[in-house]
């Protein structure tokens, strides 16, 4: 339990793996605040809010297990983890000085020995090996979220996109439901005649008006934002700020 509620508290559980629970579980907690206020006893709604923490706590939990395999299906999709994909001579994303720069800083920082242009050619596998060697020295020497604020804040982003994107299909649905919800409970679709009915339109409440708003912004939010190309960028704006911390790693070793 004091893991769970350690989440709230910790910046990188509550951005990356708790917001993402919250956002499913957003449209229909605005349906049931919004459109049934006045039906809902005090004990049922303190049994909806454990139900909803409980829900949260869960989601969370799935969010982040459904974001590390995802993670894993992104990374062969993009032909390797972008840190990963930074360091290699044939990648084109840093230029040839830049890289050749950063191959000499972490050579120093690491001790390890990084493979030449001709040596990753001949073993990429290999290869591939010592850079995710040299970008696990960086990650665990950059792990002060004050000092390392912009990396922080980038992994969070990371965090966030590939978690959503694990529960992607979840919020579609819950979006989905609360918008027939609505749409049900306003009388624009009945069991009688199971179609949208224009003419009742003007009937809607505006506080149902105002949670069927919500519910299509979430879903659209879900089909349009919660993306692998969002996900990816994201990766790769964290990597080019991890290895940039090698020029402060570097700095601190010539001063100290």
């Amino acid at each position: 339990m004091t893991a769970h509620w350690g989440q709230f508290f910790d910046p990188y559980d509550r951005r990356a793996r708790t917001l993402p629970a919250l956002l499913c579980l957003l449209p229909p907690l605005v349906v049931l605040v919004i459109v049934y206020p006045a039906s809902v006893s005090w004990q049922q709604a303190a049994f909806g809010l454990l139900v909803w923490c409980g829900g949260v706590f869960l989601l969370s939990r799935i969010a982040r297990d459904s974001g590390k395999r995802i993670q894993d299906k992104l990374f062969a999709t993009w032909s390797g983890a972008p840190t990963t994909r930074l360091l290699r001579h044939r990648d084109r994303h840093l230029d040839v000085h830049t890289k050749r720069e950063l191959h000499a800083q972490l050579v120093r920082l690491t001790g390890l020995t990084l493979p030449t242009a001709p040596q990753e050619d001949a073993d990429a596998d290999a290869a591939d090996e010592v850079y995710r060697a040299a970008v696990t020295w960086l990650i665990k020497r950059t792990r002060d979220p004050k000092r390392f604020s912009l990396l922080f804040k980038e992994n969070v982003n990371f965090g966030f996109q590939r978690n959503a994107l694990g529960l992607r299909w979840v919020g579609v649905a819950f979006a989905g439901i609360s918008v027939l919800w609505i749409l049900v409970a306003a009388g624009l679709l009945t069991a009688a005649y199971p179609h949208y009915h224009a003419d009742r339109w003007q009937s809607i409440s505006l506080p149902m008006g105002a949670s069927l708003l919500v519910s299509l912004l979430m879903l659209a939010v879900w089909l349009l934002a919660i993306t692998p190309g969002a996900a990816k960028r994201t990766a790769f704006a964290y990597a080019e700020r991890l290895l940039e911390c090698a020029d402060v790693l570097s700095s601190d070793k010539a001063t100290g």
